[in-house]
């Protein structure tokens, strides 16, 4: 099913097709080989195959969880390249997602944890800067969504189909002299999933940037820009999902609430071109800052790559957060009354919301 949703995708979605601007894709530093699953190791951008410039890649998104750390350290980096990866050492969400991943077709996985060595602070630098384009360039991501740690899987709990909830289905009836045709059977109700992803503020980035994703849970789902599909629901939605085109590729998408600003605020605020853009990064900034991040110095560095598309597509300076060619609103956001996280201390400069928790930005 994951493959028909795939290949429909690849062949008949031209929302979802790379942007027209002739840049090629970006490699990785650093993939994982899933030539054999059962074999994966560690290859360098510098070593792939000449021949084959145009490498097609996976990316995982997950969250780490509880639990010990399997990772790539400056003492086992040689190891990983030359013999490879343990795999029966390998959290099981790594194991489905090289399982996954090779049954698709495709040669090569980023996995942070495995790609990025972990206990080396200028490649940790290096590669955090650089994961906007690691998940905006692959082809698709695989998402943990309904796994709490590393160590969860993809599918933890019962897949027995007793165990969906009750559904009502509405059927149309056309009778005829001798028979009996049913026809537009449509599913209705939803079904509840896990979803572990969401609250991660690493996540919102990757989800953006996302061409594609196959998300993992209670079911196996599918979003790209053209559809959303479950195994429960084949077509909850057709046609385009963001009224920008290429997502994941020149523009960024419009969050999931929009806030207009007032008739005042356009006097005083960018001009019409970017009106709608900067207000959707302040959207998406009120949402942004009520995800969880493990360390508060990610504050920015987690939206980086979406930053960085926004400064290159519409030649803005971006400046810690805000946008100078709209200061006036972007200055105008407050500390939400029931936050109760402690304040990001010292991750950035005092008049920016990154310097406090959750926010909101009045317009």
């Amino acid at each position: 099913l994951a493959r028909l949703w795939r290949d429909e995708c690849l062949l008949n979605h031209t929302r979802c097709q790379r942007g027209s601007n002739g840049a090629e894709p970006k490699l990785p530093t650093r993939l994982v080989d899933v030539s054999d699953p059962e074999r994966p190791f560690l290859q360098e951008r510098h070593t792939l195959p000449r021949s084959r410039p145009n490498t097609q890649y996976v990316a995982l998104s997950y969250c780490w969880g509880q639990g010990k750390k399997f990772r790539t350290l400056r003492d086992n980096y040689e190891i990983f390249k030359a013999t490879g990866i343990p795999c029966f050492d390998l959290p099981q969400t790594f194991k489905d997602a090289i399982h996954a991943a090779h049954s698709l077709g495709y040669q090569y996985i980023w996995i942070d944890a495995l790609c990025i060595i972990q206990d080396d602070d200028g490649d940790l630098e290096n590669e955090l800067k650089n994961m906007g384009d690691i998940y905006r360039y692959a082809e698709l991501t695989i998402c943990a969504q309904g796994a709490a740690s590393s160590h969860a899987g993809f599918f933890q709990s019962s897949r027995h189909t007793l165990s969906l909830v009750p559904r009502s289905v509405d059927l149309r009836i056309v009778s005829t002299s001798r028979e009996t045709t049913v026809l537009n059977p449509t599913l209705t109700g939803r079904f509840n999933v896990k979803d572990y992803l969401s609250s991660r503020g690493w996540i919102l980035q990757e989800d953006i940037l996302t061409l594609r994703a196959l998300k993992f849970s209670d079911q196996m789902s599918w979003r790209c820009m053209e559809t959303i599909q479950m195994e429960t629901e084949p077509h909850i939605f057709r046609g385009a999902l963001y009224s920008q085109e290429n997502r994941g590729t020149d523009h960024v998408p419009e969050p999931a609430t929009h806030t207009e600003y007032s008739s005042q605020d356009q006097a005083i605020c960018s001009p019409d071109p970017l009106r709608d853009i900067f207000a959707s990064w302040y959207s998406m900034i009120q949402l942004y800052s009520d995800m969880k991040l493990t360390y508060a110095s990610d504050v920015l560095r987690a939206l980086s790559g979406v930053s960085a598309i926004l400064r290159d597509t519409y030649r803005t300076t971006y400046l810690a957060g805000l946008w100078n060619e709209d200061l006036f609103a972007g200055l105008c956001w407050y500390a939400s009354a029931n936050d109760t996280r402690v304040a990001f201390r010292h991750t950035a400069p005092s008049w920016t919301w990154a310097s406090v928790g959750k926010v909101r930005v009045r317009f």
